[in-house]
């Protein structure tokens, strides 16, 4: 559950990207690209699933990393 202030509520916002069940922490996401908390190495066209979780609800989307993604993990990864 969020956190409540005195000016206001705060949510609990956690976002991963899962790979044939693993899951790795995602530090941000933008327009078609995130960055990878946690390091993990796909090659192109590999299928997964980014996973948004808000106040422990979870919603899922089907994407495909089109570039793949590589051991450095501050790098922006495309998506589809």
């Amino acid at each position: 559950m969020g956190f409540h202030w005195a000016d206001g509520y705060s949510s609990t916002v956690e976002v991963f990207l899962e790979i044939d069940g693993e899951r790795y922490r995602v530090e941000r996401v933008g327009k078609g690209t995130f960055v990878l908390r946690d390091p993990c190495e796909c090659p192109p066209g590999t299928a997964a699933k980014l996973i948004v979780g808000v106040d422990g609800v979870e919603k899922q989307l089907d994407i495909v990393l089109s570039h793949g993604a590589g051991q450095g993990i501050r790098e922006a990864v495309p998506f589809s």
